[in-house]
């Protein structure tokens, strides 16, 4: 560089002879002191003569390279405002010196963190002055700010650049150039370009012998982090026993930790977390970083948890804090047992663990007093703020937010501690209070990274609560116009409008939110948001059932927003309430057109499904099938109408095309598991219908004893299995016709349907009546003394439901129908064996427990009578 030349061959004058320092003039003299003072390091003598120099030699030529050295001192004794605004006052005065100002104006913008003027002065260097020696390190400086910022598309346009300095000089082995390459790699590597970070790469390792140890390290480092990237684990982990030697030669504790860090990721990304543990316990408590020790203690705790080690992952941050209690990440083990114990209380279902929750409590607590100047305060306060809001002791948790809010360094985590004083504020009822803690929050609102611009959409929504809450509706209307300005996709603008009024519907009082939605109108006629009001009046009609009132409003709302975004829901609304209003003819009509008007609407689904359900109850299948067709399964709804098109097709009797819908369902991995049940009872009943009607009855029975298990298999635990061993029963009853064997699998599942803990009385009596109708099946291939056995057996069951009462468990009361069911089957059995005393008996208590039907019971109590006078009973 032009500067440091000049300064050479100045210090190779300030070493000549006696004679050629006395021949030197003053002007010179003092120039030669001020250079003197420079070269020993002292900045700001230095900077004190060379400014008495402008100041006495205002003429002189050497006045441009006075000034720079001086504001170089000044920049580099930390004096960086000073120095920066010295370049620039004098910038039309450099002369030759001008790319020099330039460089140090820039070097000191990117001292003083302020990396967007950085870049800019750095681009204009070198744009300036092309052949500036300056300009390759203006090349990597700028590229530097914007790695800064994490702007790494705007690294790569600097250093990728062909006519760049960079590129331009890319074939050298300097440090500089190897540092260029490194910056280029990290910025490809953050945006996940590996072949561009593997270039660089391997650009980088002829330099290798040319860095110094740390710049090494980095690319090494770098090396690791591409393999990490790629996920290539293992040549990560091999990598990094070099990345790990590298650090030791710098002598680097905080490489050497960040090494240790990188390994315990490979290990952990390859399954290995006790070895990733290891690496993680070999950074040395004392050499480490801070923050990569917590770093550390936290991955361990986490990984300790992750495997279910609970007590380890404690144990371990306990240790540590046993055993270095004086190092400086002492209070970060106990904040690390407190954040883990808190998360810890928390994350189960949203049960909150009481115990452990006072433990995290308490971490807190001796944090605080055991170091009471920590930098962790903040953190501690904050953590102590959430176990109390979790405790429900709002009072308590506003003031250790607050504290928190007060010592926080993090920008974000005062957003949250700010917003949580609300939060507590609004819990307790001191409105004023929580208003005015968001309203805090609200105007740091630029301060806050865009990662975290949702808190202040909250903040703003629950401001809208508070305010509403205090009746202050210039505050709520505030915080509305904000949300609508600052966040017009956001959750919260719909939401705090129609707050209140949807408060009362919830409530169940339509009255009052419709009253609250009128005022609203009366406040705030010109809002945006006067549609959605108005919506939400036709809501309260419809929660009062007054379905014509609410269709009223729904056809005055569509008449004045003819074009607004809602306009389908609420042409669905009225159609709905139409139809709730008993004119379903009408309804069908507006639910028809509404399809054809919005095909592609979300509420087209459940159109189509009500279109289909009205065709389905006045019995036109074929229009119901079409219409449940049309309803994409894209959720549960879909399903539930492929369930409807296969009914459809059973009441048509197309029961294969019916067992093709309830096929998709049950390969569905989507389809809810309860509807894949009843789906696998349809697909079972409809190869029973095909059954009894097709020339291979036995293979559409199994079929259908198929169907019936995997109903039950779905879900072993439900309470539909009973009714599916039932159809399993009746179906091995209908197969015994084409072999005995199958009359024992019927018994068995009928057997297991009475003995199934979830078998209702329902369920118990018509699976004994199943036992009667196989012991009477198989009679029929008897005769004789076997048959009449299996006929008293048959008679057995069926009077075992017919005598109720010791079927029943407590509480339970018999169902008639099948009572009925058992009394006719038993005495048509009675019958059969002559038994006609018992068969009077029987009819007898039928018209006992069945009065309705008398004249039937006394016709056929009358004709046993009379075959008992003829047996001579």
């Amino acid at each position: 560089m032009r500067c440091l030349i000049r300064m050479a061959l100045l210090l190779l004058v300030l070493g000549c002879g006696q004679r050629a320092a006395i021949a030197a003039n003053a002007e010179t003299r003092a120039f030669e002191a001020a250079a003197k003072k420079f070269q020993l390091g002292q900045w700001e003598l230095a900077a004190q003569d060379f400014s008495a120099f402008v100041t006495n030699f205002p003429d002189s030529p050497r006045v441009p390279e006075a000034i720079f050295y001086q504001a170089e001192a000044a920049i580099t004794n930390g004096q960086l405002v000073e120095g920066i605004s010295l370049l620039q006052t004098n910038l039309n005065r450099a002369g030759e010196w001008e790319d020099d100002y330039l460089f140090w104006i820039a070097h000191g913008h990117f001292q003083n963190t302020n990396y967007p003027a950085a870049a800019k002065v750095f681009s204009d260097l070198i744009l300036r002055f092309p052949e500036s020696p300056h300009s390759l390190d203006a090349c990597i400086g700028e590229a530097t700010a914007h790695a800064r910022r994490e702007d790494w598309a705007r690294v790569v346009e600097v250093l990728a650049n062909p006519r760049s300095p960079f590129q331009l000089r890319a074939g050298e082995t300097n440090e500089t150039v190897a540092l260029g390459y490194l910056l280029l790699g990290e910025a490809h590597l953050a945006q996940t370009n590996h072949s561009e970070v593997l270039a660089a790469v391997e650009a980088l390792r002829p330099r290798a012998r040319i860095m110094p140890p740390e710049l090494d390290w980095r690319r090494a480092y770098l090396e690791c982090r591409l393999y990490m990237s790629e996920g290539k684990y293992r040549e990560a982990v091999l990598n990094s026993t070099n990345l790990v030697s590298l650090a030791a030669v710098s002598g680097s504790g905080r490489l050497g930790a960040e090494s240790r860090a990188l390994q315990a990721e490979a290990f952990e990304r390859l399954g290995f977390p006790d070895e990733a543990v290891s690496a993680l316990k070999l950074i040395e408590p004392t050499n480490a970083p801070p923050e990569t020790l917590r770093f550390a203690l936290m991955k361990i705790a986490e990984i300790r948890l992750a495997q279910g080690r609970v007590q380890e992952a404690i144990t371990n941050l306990l240790s540590f804090w046993n055993q270095y209690s004086n190092q400086p990440a002492a209070d970060m083990a106990l904040l690390a047992l407190g954040e883990l114990s808190l998360k810890q209380a928390v994350a189960t279902n949203g049960v909150v663990h009481t115990n452990v929750l006072t433990q995290a409590a308490e971490y807190f607590e001796t944090l605080l007093k055991t170091f009471p100047s920590s930098p962790l305060d903040g953190r501690a306060r904050l953590g102590q703020g959430w176990c109390l809001w979790t405790q429900g002791r709002y009072a308590e948790s506003a003031d250790a937010f607050a504290a928190a809010e007060k010592r926080l360094d993090d920008v974000e985590d005062r957003a949250v501690a700010l917003f949580k004083v609300g939060d507590s504020r609004l819990m307790l009822k001191d409105h004023a209070g929580a208003l005015e803690a968001y309203r805090s929050l609200i105007d740091q609102r630029t301060k806050l990274p865009d990662s975290r611009r949702d808190l202040v959409e909250l903040a703003l929504y629950q401001s809208v609560r508070a305010a509403l809450a205090q009746t202050n509706m210039a505050a709520a209307e505030d915080a509305l116009r904000k949300i609508l300005d600052w966040y017009p996709n956001g959750f919260a603008g719909d939401r705090s409008l129609l707050m209140v009024g949807e408060g009362y519907l919830e409530q169940r009082d339509p009255a009052r939110a419709r009253t609250r939605f009128e005022e609203f109108e009366q406040l705030f006629p010109s809002s945006a948001l006067l549609p959605e009001v108005r919506l939400a009046i036709a809501r309260t009609y419809e929660e009062q059932g007054d379905w014509e009132n609410a269709v009223a409003s729904y056809d005055t709302w569509m008449q004045v927003f003819t074009n607004h975004a809602e306009l389908p829901r609420a042409h669905f609304a009225r159609a709905w309430d139409t139809a709730r209003a008993g004119r379903e003819a009408e309804a069908l009509t507006l639910f028809t057109n509404f399809v054809a008007r919005w095909p592609t609407n979300e509420l087209s689904a459940e159109a189509h499904f009500w279109i289909g359900n009205y065709h389905f109850s006045h019995g036109d299948f074929v229009r119901a099938e079409e219409a449940y067709q049309k309803v994409q399964i894209s959720r549960e709804l879909g399903f539930q109408a492929q369930m409807w098109a296969g009914l459809s097709a059973m009441a048509r009797l197309d029961c294969r095309g019916a067992v093709s819908y309830f096929d998709k369902m049950l390969e569905a991995p989507a389809c809810p598991r309860h509807l894949k049940v009843e789906a696998a009872f349809a697909s079972g009943d409809a190869y029973v219908i095909l059954a009894s009607a097709h020339t291979n009855r036995q293979g559409q029975l199994t079929q259908a004893v198929q169907q019936f298990r995997r109903a039950a298999e779905l879900n072993p635990a439900g309470p539909h299995v009973p009714r599916a061993l039932i159809r399993i029963g009746e179906c091995f009853r209908e197969l015994g016709a084409f072999g005995e064997e199958h009359y024992a699998e019927a018994l068995k599942a009928y057997e297991s349907a009475i003995t199934h803990s979830n078998a209702t009385v329902s369920i118990r009596h018509q699976a004994r009546i199943g036992l009667g109708l196989v012991a009477e099946r198989k009679a029929e291939k008897k005769s004789g003394a076997e048959q009449t056995a299996l006929l008293k057996e048959a008679l057995g069951h069926y009077l075992d439901v017919f005598v109720f009462e010791g079927e029943l468990r407590d509480g339970e009361r018999p169902d008639l129908l099948w009572v009925k069911e058992a009394g006719l089957k038993a005495a048509a059995v009675a019958e059969r064996l002559q038994q006609w005393q018992s068969v009077e008996k029987i009819y007898r208590e039928l018209q006992r427990l069945l009065p309705s039907a008398a004249a039937t019971w006394e016709t056929r109590i009358a004709n046993a009578r009379a075959k008992q006078q003829q047996a001579g009973m």
